[in-house]
């Protein structure tokens, strides 16, 4: 019975070694944060700031446990692509990927006049509305001059392939769309909006755009 014993107590050390035991001897936890993004993102966590570049992971950061309730820890994130700026998630894995809720569309006008009264179709959530900047604060931007081009924050869970734009051109209401188009949560995406010899308009991919640094504004 001694023997046994002491072999349950032997063993009893090895069932936990690879646990993480913080949150019963009180001791901080172990975590880092993945930028899944292609714009820097800061995160705000007890008191204290992280910056994290883009598609990279933060250095580990341990997590004192007044910051920890219920096995999760909040955050305050401060990035071009993340709308939603206070979220929670789940500790207990050694990374934890910050996950981007939104992403942007960069729409030049490559047309030869000048567009007002630019949207999204009204599919779209009623915040995707053009900006001068990628900033969620900016005022609305719906007249983009010829050459010139506006940033538009979408939130969609499902940022799909189809885009429709409408617009006024020369005093005519007027919309463009593209079926087939490459958005992902946390990027951006490049397209310009062009006009046929019928009069007709269309978007495509913004290709001289492609190799431009994302510096977030």
């Amino acid at each position: 019975m001694v023997r046994k014993l002491l072999i349950l107590l032997l063993c009893i050390p090895l069932l936990f070694s690879a646990c993480d035991l913080s949150g019963l001897t009180g001791t901080p936890q172990s975590v880092s944060f993945r930028n899944n993004s292609d714009s820097v993102v800061t995160i705000s966590i007890g008191g204290q700031e992280y910056e994290i570049e883009p598609d990279s992971t933060s250095a580990i950061i341990q997590l004192e446990n007044d910051v920890i309730n219920s096995g999760e820890v909040e955050l305050t994130l401060d990035g071009i692509y993340y709308y939603q700026s206070t979220r929670h998630y789940v500790l207990g894995r050694n990374e934890i990927t910050l996950s981007p809720d939104c992403y942007w569309i960069r729409v030049k006008n490559g047309t030869e006049e000048t567009i007002t009264d630019l949207k999204v179709h009204l599919s779209y959530n009623e915040n995707s509305y053009p900006r001068s900047t990628q900033n969620f604060e900016d005022a609305i931007s719906t007249t983009v001059a010829a050459e010139e081009a506006v940033f538009i924050p979408m939130f969609e869970e499902n940022p799909g392939k189809s885009l429709t734009l409408v617009f006024n051109a020369n005093g005519t209401e007027a919309s463009a769309s593209n079926p087939d188009l490459n958005f992902e949560s946390g990027k951006t995406t490049s397209l310009v909006l062009e006009e046929s010899e019928d009069g007709n308009y269309s978007i495509v991919p913004w290709v001289e755009a492609e190799d431009t640094e994302n510096t977030g504004v």
